[in-house]
């Protein structure tokens, strides 16, 4: 019985269970997002506005506390003609957080523009492996009667070692509240250095190893720990007495979605995580609390077993594009979709529709990588049309999404 009159126990818009109340849709104004943006990317000059400067000034000011505490090599030194010329720019990235809510904020991200055009980084210096989706969703399968969760770093790259050997890079940014450029000493790298995915890769596999993890071999970045094989006596000493059971746990850059087989093992990990590194907030998946990882959504049925699910992103999808109402499709392409396009390979789209479909490519390959599976072979036959978007494309993706909707 769900009682209507508590917010707490509103029915949860997605889900036959009851959950937190949602957040009412704002009615506010919001800065506007740069054209073409992604994740409600604003520009400086709309941020600083006087009806948002506050907002503004606010995450940049806790970003620059960020990296005061994690980042910068707060000496006073200041930099030489030599170091000015050669420093390493960055800037700030400023994007809206829980724009559908009334409590709407900025969140500002320095970042490093360390494009390989300007520098050359050996790629084995930079590389860092991930776990394929195939492999997540193998693992997800294989989860429903366990314990599942993740956790939320705070800016994990910021959380890896520093230089060796007293080793810095000066950084300049423009600081849109001080209107001016800013140079900072840094003693590791940071989001946007090419070197950093790697640096924060090492960090985590080296403390995961210290736990008595084991990286699987075909699939990088996924740990195992069986509590119940022998083991070195200092990964021992790291557990509590009697810790049975197995935990893997798949990290995706810095999401880690973790699965245990009892309560005990998963409640030791996230106490290991706080002890180790600087956390936002845990979520455990439960009948009640659905949770989010990389953009889509773990629901846990009261009938047992495990969902994930992108209906929010392809909510977003319809809705950008007017097709609240529209029907499923049976099919996410069909051999007529292909000869048409085939006949009509010569007539090209304008450029404004063809980076529409190009955008919505990339959205589709989204759905057949994570929760549509299905979806990977319409897309890659309709993927060969991106170099030269022809008439009919549009209409043939519009299908793919249409099949997807159907399919939530």
């Amino acid at each position: 019985v769900v009682d209507s009159s508590n917010p707490s126990m509103r029915q949860h818009p997605y889900s036959n269970t009851t959950a937190a109340a949602a957040e009412p849709v704002a009615i506010c104004k919001l800065p506007k997002a740069n054209s073409g943006a992604k994740r409600n990317e604003v520009s400086s000059k709309e941020a600083t506005r006087p009806e948002f400067f506050e907002k503004t000034k606010c995450a940049i000011d806790r970003e620059l506390r960020e990296m005061a505490k994690k980042a910068f090599i707060m000496d006073d030194a200041i930099p030489t003609q030599a170091e000015m010329d050669g420093a390493l720019e960055g800037r700030m990235v400023l994007t809206i957080k829980d724009a559908d809510s009334f409590n709407w904020f900025m969140k500002a991200r320095l970042v490093a523009k360390d494009l390989k055009c300007k520098r050359w980084c050996d790629p084995a210096e930079s590389y860092a492996a991930v776990p394929s989706l195939k492999a997540f969703r193998l693992l997800m399968a294989a989860s429903g009667t366990k314990f599942v969760s993740t956790c939320d770093l705070v800016t994990a790259y910021l959380q890896q070692d520093k230089f060796k050997d007293g080793k810095c890079i000066w950084l300049k940014f423009y600081n849109p509240i001080t209107k001016q450029v800013e140079y900072k000493k840094l003693s590791k790298f940071i989001y946007g250095c090419q070197e950093a995915g790697q640096k924060w890769s090492d960090c985590f596999r080296e403390w995961m190893l210290s736990l008595g993890f084991t990286e699987l071999k075909n699939a990088g970045s996924m740990y195992v720990l069986d509590c119940d094989a022998p083991a070195e006596e200092a990964t021992i000493a790291a557990r509590p007495a009697g810790l049975t059971s197995k935990i893997v746990v798949s990290c995706y850059v810095d999401d880690p979605a973790i699965v245990c087989d009892n309560h005990e093992a998963e409640a030791w990990y996230h106490t290991a995580l706080d002890n180790r590194f600087d956390v936002k907030h845990h979520s455990y998946l439960t009948v009640s609390n659905p949770i989010e990882y990389c953009g889509t959504r773990m629901t846990k049925p009261v009938d047992g077993g495990l969902k994930i699910d992108n209906r929010r992103f392809i909510e977003r999808l319809l809705d950008a594009r007017g097709m609240q109402d529209c029907n499923a499709a049976k099919n996410p392409v069909t051999k007529a979709t292909l000869l048409h396009l085939h006949e009509n390979a010569d007539n090209k789209l304008s450029a404004e529709l063809a980076t529409v479909a190009r955008s919505t490519m990339g959205e589709l390959h989204w759905l057949a990588a994570t929760t549509h599976p299905k979806l990977a072979v319409a897309h890659s036959m309709l993927a060969k049309y991106s170099a030269n978007p022809c008439e009919g494309l549009l209409e043939a993706l519009k299908t793919a999404i249409r099949y997807a909707a159907g399919a939530v």
